[in-house]
């Protein structure tokens, strides 16, 4: 984006798009009392959901689909869907930890940088320890918490406030959205490109530790790899 390319993803979730991410993007809408920013419905009751999940809230299917819903037309109620739903129910410890994460979030100037901010809803939510136990398996946790030390740098090294990144935020995902030239970058996940060809391929993260990923089966490693590899038409 910063650099002008026009990309768009294939089957998978835009990084935007991730639960942990619309969790954070969730929490930014709270500080600012402003979910006007979530340009689209659909996102809107995503962040619902991912808010509902990283709260740990133990909605009725039927109540979260009624949140979704509300929160997607009327975005100002995000405050209230807060104090009536997320505090009301769940553990007490849960309950504790999402309402200091708010109260300390809505007591922000907007001018705050985003990056701090971030890093306290991180360590007051302990969401390396919250990925442990909401995914079972330890490379899914492992993506979580490297996922959310990403959006946090990104955070950082944009140098913007609350509100600027929030407005960013809703910039990315437009651009990410938008209907995509013929030298688009197309990005997705190895598995889901089986029997696909590409003129050019470009495979990241190819460092130690990272691919082959400890936390995987070496040959299942090898095998997305060779697949991956095999994409290029020539």
């Amino acid at each position: 984006m910063n650099a002008g390319v026009q990309y768009r993803t294939l089957t998978m979730n835009s990084y935007l798009l991730r639960e942990e991410i619309l969790f954070l993007r969730g929490m930014l809408a709270i500080a600012l009392d402003d979910f006007h920013h979530v340009a689209t419905p659909g996102t809107r009751e995503a962040i619902v959901e991912a808010l509902a999940t990283f709260a740990e809230v133990p909605l009725t299917p039927q109540e979260l689909g009624e949140a979704k819903t509300t929160l997607s037309k009327e975005p100002s109620a995000l405050k209230h869907f807060f104090d009536g739903q997320i505090q009301r129910v769940g553990s007490v410890a849960a309950r504790t930890r999402i309402a200091e994460a708010v109260s300390y979030l809505r007591g922000l100037s907007v001018d705050t940088p985003a990056h701090g901010a971030l890093e306290k809803v991180r360590d007051i939510m302990d969401m390396d320890k919250l990925a442990r136990r909401l995914y079972v398996h330890p490379y899914e946790a492992s993506v979580v918490t490297k996922s959310v030390s990403g959006f946090i740098t990104t955070a950082l090294n944009s140098g913007k406030t609350l509100r600027q990144f929030s407005e960013w935020i809703g910039a990315a995902e437009a651009f990410a959205g938008a209907r995509p030239g013929k030298n688009a970058v197309l990005m997705d996940c190895i598995g889901n490109v089986k029997g696909k060809e590409f003129e050019h391929v470009i495979l990241p993260f190819m460092d130690p530790g990272e691919f082959p990923n400890p936390l995987r089966q070496l040959e299942e490693e090898k095998n997305l790899f060779y697949g991956a590899a095999t994409r290029t038409k020539s």
